[in-house]
């Protein structure tokens, strides 16, 4: 019976104890439990909050793209002279062009602004505005330098379409080793001497290629193109004495005013380039510095 006594006074022990943890239990799975709820409260407040900041952030960048599109409307309103009504055609050729394109409303308002600076009419723009965006879209260069390219071109080879120009231009660009800031530096310092000497724009940039693939960095093409055109074509005393030498070598015995005539009508021909070079090499000029 002793013995019975002291097992029954464990047992209840033991029941005591387990009661005891399992309201210890109850108690920190209640703690859990608010903490949890706590938690996702605070999580919904913070997702909540994050939404309202980045919603605030961007009301913001609208209401500053806004402005600076403003200004820059105004800007380009003063350039060119448009009218009010004009000017609210642009504003949607700028939005439309945002719409289709991967570029911003900003970025494209200051290319526009880039082309009224250049002297293209506001019923030009759109047109032209499509081209630049072509051309930025097919080289990876920025609007604003793709602009100015375009415009420096059209102003030259003013017979071309804006499209055609953008066109021509790419290729230049896709086919060499050129990039569009090579374009840039070339077309200002060159483009006008090739056409003086009737060069069409393929034949202008099938040099500028040709020259900038063989390695020869923009700004040598740009000024070494220039001259050689000029020199060819003109040629100076010097040239003309070398010239009549080598004919003579070759048994034609021709005036020093035959030979100027003659190289200054090869830029009538249908590609200036190619028959002055011709004639060169007909006669034996083919070595560098030969001339």
């Amino acid at each position: 019976d002793a013995l019975k006594g002291a097992a029954l006074a464990g047992l209840t022990k033991i029941d005591a104890q387990l009661a005891a943890v399992n309201a210890r239990a109850k108690e920190v799975n209640s703690t859990f439990s608010q903490m949890g709820s706590l938690l996702k409260q605070f999580l919904r407040y913070a997702i909540g909050y994050q939404t309202l900041y980045q919603a605030v952030n961007a009301v913001k960048a609208l209401a500053t793209n806004i402005a600076d599109l403003q200004n820059q409307l105004l800007t380009i309103q003063a350039v060119t002279g448009s009218t009010d009504a004009e000017m609210v055609g642009l504003a949607d050729t700028i939005k439309r062009v945002a719409v289709s394109s991967k570029f911003t409303v900003t970025e494209i308002a200051k290319a526009t602004q880039v082309l009224a600076q250049a002297g293209v009419t506001a019923k030009e723009i759109g047109s032209t505005l499509d081209a630049v965006t072509k051309f930025a879209t097919a080289t990876g260069s920025s609007l604003e330098t793709s602009a100015d390219i375009i415009t420096s071109f059209r102003s030259v080879y003013k017979d071309l379409s804006d499209s055609k120009i953008a066109d021509q231009l790419a290729k230049a660009v896709n086919i060499s080793k050129l990039s569009a800031d090579d374009l840039q530096t070339i077309l200002s310092l060159g483009a006008q001497t090739a056409k003086d000497y009737n060069l069409t724009s393929e034949q202008y940039l099938a040099a500028v290629t040709t020259l900038r693939n063989a390695g020869i960095k923009a700004s040598t093409v740009a000024t070494g193109l220039r001259q050689s055109i000029t020199e060819l074509f003109s040629l100076d005393t010097k040239a003309v004495t070398s010239l009549q030498k080598r004919y003579a070598e070759i048994g034609e015995n021709v005036s020093e005013s035959f030979i100027k005539q003659m190289f200054a009508n090869f830029q009538r021909s249908d590609n200036p380039l190619v028959s002055v070079i011709g004639e060169l090499k007909r006669i034996g000029f083919g070595g560098e510095g030969a001339l």
